[in-house]
């Protein structure tokens, strides 16, 4: 998670870098990711499980996308891996929006893509957008689309 804190003056209430990752790592852990058409109860509960893994930076990206080969295939698990990668790492961000606004710091959301040749048409015209400008299309932020890379960053809010 980035945070952009330029003209933050110090506060004497810390924010927990433990709590934060806790609440993180327990929405990978329940999120449905009913998004992933087709899965059965006992492959949900092991996405959920990989994720939340990938997450809490006990596997790489590329470690979920090797564990769910077998049951998706490479293509298929490759796709998964990215999309609920990002999908898990753009609520990390929002878990940690709210809890600095918690602590009265108000801040927003930066959509932040690649920026690379294989973007996508819609995740360019969103690079440096504040959710004010995509927030009503994407509420949650990233995955824009199955395979999205982009992320999501906080600034200070104006």
């Amino acid at each position: 998670i980035t945070l952009r804190l330029d003209g933050l003056t110090p506060t004497t209430r810390m924010l927990d870098p433990q709590a934060i990752a806790q609440a993180a790592q327990e929405w990978s852990a329940s999120h449905g990711y009913k998004e992933a058409v087709g899965l059965t109860d006992t492959t949900r509960r092991y996405l959920q499980t990989t994720i939340a893994n990938a997450r809490a930076g006990r596997i790489t990206l590329q470690d979920v996308a090797a564990k769910l080969e077998p049951a998706f295939g490479p293509r298929r698990a490759q796709t998964i891996a990215i999309t609920e990668y990002t999908r898990a790492a753009s609520q990390a961000t929002a878990i940690n929006q709210k809890m600095l606004k918690d602590f009265g710091i108000e801040m927003t959301r930066v959509w932040d893509s690649n920026n690379d040749r294989r973007e996508c048409m819609v995740c360019g015209a969103m690079h440096g957008k504040t959710e004010a400008e995509w927030g009503e299309r994407f509420p949650d932020g990233p995955p824009a689309h199955t395979r999205c890379r982009c992320a999501v960053t906080l600034e200070l809010a104006k």
